[in-house]
C-alpha cells in the first residue's frame, strides 16, 4: 500500500472513522514493514498506532521498540550518513516529505534507505500531519530527521544528544542556524526547502 501525503491523511481518517463507528480495532498492513492500528492514542480523526514486526525490532531501528519514533530514525539516519550519500538521503526525505511513499525512491549510493525504511519515515512523521497540524506537522518531524544527518558532521555544530532531546519533547536547545547555513554552504551541500521554515 503506497501513498501520497494526501491520500494518506484521507485513507487514515476513513480507517478511522470506520473503526469508530463499529468499535472495533482495524489493523493494516503497510507492505509488511510496519501495521497501523486504528484508532490510535490520540483523538484526532485519522490517528493510528504505528508498530514493526517483530522482525525487526533487534535488526533495524536504535532503540529495539516495536514502536518506532523520531529519535529512532534520527539515529539511524545518523549513523548511515557520510558525505558520499549525503545527497542522496536528502533526495530521499525530500521525496517522501512530498510525494510520500506513491513510487519508493530508489539510489545508487544510499542502499540502506531501503523501502522499509521509507515506510517508516514516511508513517511516522504522517501522524504529526494529523495530530499537530497547526504547529508544522511534519515539518518537525522531517527537520529532526535532518538535524540528525547534519550531526554527523562535526562542522554542523549539532549534537545528535540534542536533536534527541528535541525529538521527545518537541522543544529543547534551539540548532545553532547560521553554523548549520555556513557549514551547508561551504560544502556545497543541498539543504531540504522546509528546513528553515520550521524553528
Amino acid at each position: 500500500m503506497n501513498f501520497s501525503p494526501e491520500d494518506a491523511i484521507e485513507f487514515c481518517k476513513e480507517m478511522y472513522a470506520i473503526a469508530k463507528e463499529k468499535n472495533t480495532k482495524i489493523t493494516v498492513s503497510i507492505n509488511g514493514n510496519a501495521s497501523l492500528n486504528f484508532p490510535g492514542y490520540k483523538k484526532s480523526k485519522g490517528d493510528y498506532a504505528l508498530e514493526l514486526p517483530q522482525s525487526f525490532i533487534y535488526s533495524k531501528l536504535p532503540s529495539r521498540s516495536h514502536k518506532p519514533s523520531h529519535g529512532d530514525i534520527a539515529s539511524y539516519l545518523n549513523d548511515n550518513v557520510n558525505a558520499e550519500n549525503y545527497s542522496e538521503v536528502v533526495s530521499i526525505l525530500n521525496h517522501l516529505y512530498n510525494k510520500g511513499t506513491k513510487s519508493y525512491f530508489r539510489t545508487a549510493s544510499a542502499h540502506f534507505f531501503e523501502p522499509w525504511l521509507q515506510d517508516i519515515v514516511f508513517w511516522t512523521s504522517l501522524q504529526e500531519e494529523i495530530n499537530y497540524p497547526l504547529a508544522q506537522g511534519k515539518n518537525m518531524a522531517y527537520s529532526r530527521y535532518f538535524e540528525g544527518l547534519l550531526a554527523a558532521f562535526p562542522d554542523s555544530k549539532i549534537k545528535l544528544y540534542d536533536v534527541l532531546n528535541r525529538c521527545k519533547n518537541h522543544n529543547g536547545k534551539a540548532p545553532p542556524r547560521q553554523a548549520i547555513q555556513k557549514t551547508i554552504k561551504n560544502l556545497g551541500w543541498s539543504c531540504p526547502e522546509y528546513y528553515f521554515d520550521y524553528k
